[in-house]
């Protein structure tokens, strides 16, 4: 680096995960202080979604000619189209507003989902994700809107 030159060089070591944050990784949630940021308990102007965009897997996949071809004959884009279909096929096979699970199951839908006990504001949770504990307890969770 050159005399003139104020930036520090960053080394392998300093990338690495410091003590730090190892040591708030352990914290309890219930041990974490948020009194400069409190939670978010209104969520009703919470846009699903807005931000989402599918990330693309490219996979080998056995489909037979004539489904090709179908798709193909309709012009550029049968990829995306045939992406849409099976979308769509997903959506029809969704889970029902009003399904419910348990904190700690995986989400199996994104959406806004609400604590059973009646205590709690909806909150948006993604596909996947870790069904988490409302005000520090494990709670039964009801879907109330499907993401768009």
């Amino acid at each position: 680096m050159s005399a003139g030159n104020t930036r520090k060089k960053v080394t392998r070591s300093a990338a690495k995960p410091s003590k730090e944050l190892a040591r708030l990784k352990a914290l309890r949630d219930e041990d974490i202080d948020t009194s400069e940021i409190p939670e978010c308990l209104d969520w009703t102007r919470a846009q699903i979604g807005k931000f989402y965009r599918p990330i693309k897997q490219q996979i080998t996949l056995r489909i037979d000619a004539d489904v090709i071809a179908w798709f193909k004959v309709r012009g550029e884009g049968y990829q995306t189209a045939l992406n849409e279909a099976l979308r769509q096929h997903a959506r029809q096979h969704a889970a029902p507003i009003g399904e419910t699970v348990r904190t700690g199951d995986l989400c199996p839908e994104s959406g806004v989902w609400k604590p059973l006990d009646g205590k709690g504001d909806p909150v948006p949770i993604a596909l996947g994700s870790p069904m988490p504990p409302h005000r520090g307890k494990p709670v039964t969770w009801r879907l109330i809107q499907r993401a768009a």
